[in-house]
């Protein structure tokens, strides 16, 4: 194995370290991507405004996530879209010890 399969063999040991540490810092939330326009799903049946939250965040799931000041949430989605991964890592995030980076 050359230097950069080496290099290439303590990154992964790293992450796999850190993963097995804190395996919620590896959590990659997915949902509806930040947009300033109004969005139309289902023939119109489905509207939804403009993203309310800072566009940093990139999408709805990780602004969920970033929002601190609510002390209840409630998420309603179609089924298998992740709510429960979602919840869960918000839980998470209020009730373990986190460093907010």
């Amino acid at each position: 194995m050359g230097s950069d399969g080496k290099a290439l063999a303590e990154m992964a040991q790293e992450a796999i370290r850190r993963y097995q540490s804190n395996p919620l810092s590896f959590f990659l939330p997915h949902g509806r991507e930040w947009s300033d326009e109004v969005r139309t799903y289902a023939n119109g049946k489905l509207v939804v405004p403009p993203s309310s939250y800072p566009k940093k965040y990139g999408n709805d799931v990780v602004a969920f996530l970033n929002d601190w000041e609510s002390d209840l949430s409630i998420i309603i989605a179609p089924n298998q879209v992740g709510k429960s991964s979602a919840l869960v890592a918000w839980t998470g995030f209020r009730v373990l010890p986190c460093k907010p980076d």
